[in-house]
């Protein structure tokens, strides 16, 4: 699987400037008859939107360009096939000169009409949603193979009551990879999202690389198997009650590394090195972790690395005993080159102190130099602002509990908008 996913990257990355000079030719309306979009007619632009009428079908060659205006989609009623090669790919993108994620709106697959579609290397750029369903049941099946996702407010939408393929999939700096719900993923690589899946059920997850991003895996309901989470801002966040078969990811140097609500996960996970817990248990009843590893043996140092009814009454236990014997296990190389973790977007500046921490009803950032111009974040593990102050001066400014609830938060420090540290902040019960 690493042989293919370093194949991948190679291909993904492949240069797609070296388009020969064409003929350019606009288009806009609906499609009544099956036709092709030729490399030799690209790029083709839309200069309206575009409706492939049901029992229609659009090809398009590799090579072709295909822009898009101003919040213009193509509504696939009918069925679309974009297959390029390794070498030719075929790119979605903003016919923009300054374009922007979310400037084009999407590529809409209408199940409720029939339409089916696959996408083989692919590459989409600033869509609202690059690839969207409608749901429900009348369509399919959706593919998408060996296709790059980039600078999209949304990669991969919608749902359809049948499961999308996305296999050997690249996708970064969107806004959110992945969201809503029926989709597999195998073999593919989310690096510098906001958020790798974002409340996401029913979506199952197999032998990919999440690095760099916000929040990799917000979602629940799926299987998630045999992936590598590594050095992000949160890794796995339940939405709903969670992923049901959590088996064989190594989930390493990320902030945090679990938050779980009422379902526990399965075995042979490796789940260590987290800075600030591995596991943080927001749910009141007991969660099953046996038989994964934390590598250490020592019960004392793996009992400190979770947050659960130890630390909250109002909580409940997360069972971690008895745990897998390993001390030490093989972290894998993860393919998300010039990655950045969450502390090289705020970054750890030793002349800002904040206590007492934890905290009861306020507490105080203390900075050494005078700042200015500044503005304090407060945001749960989630990354959602709860709280938020703008435009102070000074060397103290106090935090406020207010409505907040026990637990954990991060209190991010900007000066005239650039980073100046990130803290983490518990809130104590009263």
């Amino acid at each position: 699987m690493k042989q293919s996913l370093t194949r991948l990257i190679a291909l993904l990355l492949f240069s797609i400037a070296a388009y020969p000079a064409q003929s350019q030719t606009i288009v806009g309306g609906g499609i009544f008859s099956s036709t092709t979009w030729t490399l030799s007619g690209s790029p083709y632009i839309l200069t309206s939107n575009v409706v492939i009428f049901p029992g229609v079908t659009l090809n398009i060659q590799p090579g072709v360009v295909v822009q898009l205006g101003n919040s213009m989609n193509i509504d696939a009623r009918g069925d679309i096939y974009a297959i390029g090669t390794a070498t030719d790919s075929i790119l979605f993108t903003s016919s923009m000169a300054a374009p922007y994620p979310g400037c084009w709106g999407s590529i809409n697959i209408d199940n409720t009409q029939g339409s089916t579609a696959s996408f083989s290397h692919c590459v989409f750029e600033f869509a609202s949603t690059a690839v969207g369903n409608t749901c429900c049941f009348g369509g399919g099946p959706l593919t998408l193979t060996s296709c790059s996702f980039n600078h999209n407010y949304v990669a991969v939408g919608g749902y359809s009551g049948y499961q999308v393929q996305i296999n050997y999939c690249y996708f970064s700096y969107n806004f959110a990879a992945i969201t809503a719900a029926d989709k597999v993923i195998r073999n593919s690589v989310f690096v510098k999202n906001n958020y790798g899946l974002y409340a996401t059920e029913r979506v199952h997850v197999y032998d990919s690389d999440f690095c760099g991003n916000g929040c990799a895996l917000y979602g629940g309901r799926g299987d998630l198997q045999n992936n590598s989470i590594m050095n992000n801002s949160c890794g796995v966040v339940s939405f709903y009650e969670g992923f049901s078969n959590v088996t064989g990811n190594v989930i390493y140097n990320n902030d945090t590394g679990m938050v779980l609500t009422t379902e526990g996960i399965g075995s042979n996970n490796t789940i260590c090195g987290n800075h600030t817990y591995n596991i943080i248990h927001t749910g009141n009843v007991t969660i099953g972790m046996e038989y994964n590893c934390w590598c250490t043996t020592d019960q004392a140092e793996i009992a400190g690395g979770i947050y659960d009814a130890y630390d909250n009454i109002n909580l409940g236990i997360a069972d971690f005993s008895p745990e897998l014997q390993c001390d030490s296990t093989v972290i894998p190389f993860l393919h998300c080159d010039g990655t950045v973790g969450f502390a090289d977007f705020y970054p750890q500046n030793a002349g800002v102190t904040l206590y007492p921490n934890p905290m009861t009803d306020v507490c105080t950032i203390r900075s050494e130099e005078f700042l200015s111009d500044v503005t304090i974040v407060v945001t749960d593990v989630l990354g959602a602002v709860v709280q938020e102050q703008k435009q102070l001066n000074g060397t103290k400014f106090e935090i406020a509990r207010g409505t907040l609830s026990s637990g954990i938060y991060f209190v991010q420090v900007l000066e005239a908008g650039k980073p100046v540290t990130s803290l983490k902040l518990v809130i104590a019960d009263h």
